[in-house]
């Protein structure tokens, strides 16, 4: 089983994103923007994972840069040809969907948007993958995926080995109605426990 290590997430995620590859002559580059909310997470992420010779933020502009990006994965030639191919890699991960999730989801009235410049088919692949590995349902649009049941996401991910500020993150997506139904649910859950145990 190969293991997936954080550039190799953040660099999925990005893909997966509005992540765009540039060409100079040191080699092929990614970056994306992001909204400033998320200036803290990356940079804790960066910082945590021994990242900053590689990943880069420009703060003024609110743009990540990842380098050396052909030297990171071998998705990258998937990425430029075929991009079916980036989605069904060997190289996909629970983690580098929810960073996907957490560094270019948008909060909107009823859903978590992912806005996205790729096609509408890759959409609609992504969304897929996100209810496979995930589970939870997503609507596809022209150009973003929403996930509606937010709560439902954020009980499913804590079954994965998620970090602190990422728990913080996808808290932050709730809002106060959304809350309350978790702690309703968790509150039922310990009294079933402790009938459990007395039984």
């Amino acid at each position: 089983m190969h293991y997936f290590d954080p550039l190799e997430n953040l660099t999925m995620a990005a893909l997966l994103g509005n992540g765009e590859v540039h060409s100079d002559l040191h080699g092929n580059k990614l970056h994306f923007s992001y909204q400033a909310s998320k200036e803290h997470y990356l940079s804790q992420f960066i910082d945590t994972h021994n990242l900053s010779s590689v990943v880069q933020l420009n703060r003024k502009k609110k743009e990540c840069l990842i380098h050396e990006v052909d030297k990171n994965l071998d998705i990258f030639s998937y990425s430029t040809g075929n991009i079916q191919k980036v989605l069904n890699s060997k190289y996909m991960s629970k983690q580098s969907l929810l960073l996907l999730i957490i560094v270019f989801g948008k909060r909107q009235l009823e859903s978590i948007a992912i806005p996205s410049t790729n096609s509408s088919d890759f959409i609609r692949s992504l969304g897929y993958l996100i209810q496979q590995n995930l589970g939870v349902l997503t609507i596809p649009s022209s150009n973003s995926l929403k996930i509606l049941d937010i709560p439902k996401l954020l009980i499913n991910v804590l079954q994965l080995d998620l970090s602190l500020s990422e728990c913080v993150e996808l808290a932050g997506y709730l809002n106060e109605q959304e809350k309350r139904q978790i702690i309703h649910g968790a509150k039922n859950l310990v009294r079933k426990t402790n009938v459990y145990e007395m039984v």
